[in-house]
């Protein structure tokens, strides 16, 4: 045999429950109601009903007369035990509204700032970008839920309210305590050493450099010598510049050059090359400043000085 057990309006209280209703024992409760008496026999649900419901809102007898259902006025209902009475207040959902109208600033601006960086920090590592975005994060959510526990102790009328705000106001604490704490290591780790405007490039054109350029030939004979090129780039021209060889049996070379350019023709001597010998050089430039760079011989390409 079933049995039944009687629901009643959660905010209603003895002696004078409120919408109340009769249901078979183990359906679904809806979530404005709550138990109040049963599991009994129907007979027994509908005499407590009798003896215990009140008020012009309940619906727990077998026929209710002239109940307003929102603006539709309903008259003479015979066995209305199963009809949920729901009134909808625009209040109750406009939390939920502006929850999801701050998710999608947050989601579009994040997208923006994506779409719009020259710099992909999720790949690059770019820690002043990320910094950024997770301040601009925490302080949105920080923000709507605040808003949204404003709201909710203007609007709400649930029995639980004060729990539900109570568990907020430690969310809401805790996610100051985090903002404050990014904002600080955020403002508080910015450089605050003075930003001195270098020119890179203009840096690099006041150092003094030879590049070596080229070498005509890999071998000097008797009847065919070599030019060595080389370019001065920084500094303060006019340059000049002295050529050392390796073995020293090549008499040194110097000179002078205005536009950076070194030239220096390289033949072979009359003596000491008996046999055949690698040299290699050593080039030294001085500018009008009297700065000086050296082109050491490693960086040179070698040549050849044959015995014939």
């Amino acid at each position: 045999m079933a049995q039944y057990i009687v629901i009643a309006l959660a905010t209603s209280t003895a002696p004078h429950f409120e919408g109340c209703q009769i249901i078979v024992e183990g359906d679904v409760i809806i979530a404005t109601h709550s138990k109040v008496f049963g599991p009994a026999s129907k007979e027994d649900c509908e005499k407590w009903i009798t003896e215990n419901c009140g008020g012009e809102n309940n619906n727990g007898g077998n026929k209710a007369e002239n109940v307003n259902i929102g603006e539709t006025k309903v008259e003479n209902i015979e066995n209305i035990e199963n009809v949920e009475i729901h009134k909808h207040d625009f209040f109750e959902y406009l939390p939920h509204i502006i929850t999801g109208f701050i998710i999608l600033i947050v989601s579009g601006g994040i997208a923006v700032m994506i779409y719009r960086s020259e710099v992909n920090f999720f790949t690059n590592g770019d820690a002043a970008a990320a910094r950024g975005l997770i301040t601009f994060l925490v302080a949105i959510v920080t923000i709507a839920i605040a808003l949204i526990l404003t709201l909710s102790a203007v609007s709400s009328n649930a029995s639980d309210f004060k729990e539900r705000f109570a568990l907020g106001k430690e969310i809401l604490t805790i996610l100051i305590g985090v903002l404050g704490t990014i904002i600080g290591f955020y403002f508080g780790s910015a450089d605050k050493t003075p930003i001195v405007n270098v020119n890179p490039s203009a840096a690099a054109a006041q150092t003094l450099q030879i590049v070596p350029l080229s070498l005509s030939n890999d071998q000097v004979t008797s009847s065919a010598g070599t030019v060595i090129t080389a370019g001065v780039s920084g500094g303060k021209p006019p340059y000049k510049y002295k050529i050392t060889f390796d073995p020293d049996l090549i008499e040194a070379v110097s000179g002078d050059t205005t536009n950076g350019v070194i030239q220096a023709e390289v033949k072979k001597p009359a003596a000491g090359f008996d046999e055949d010998k690698e040299v290699t050089y050593q080039i030294e430039v001085t500018d009008a400043d009297n700065k000086t760079s050296i082109l050491s011989k490693d960086k040179v390409k070698k040549f050849v000085v044959k015995k014939q």
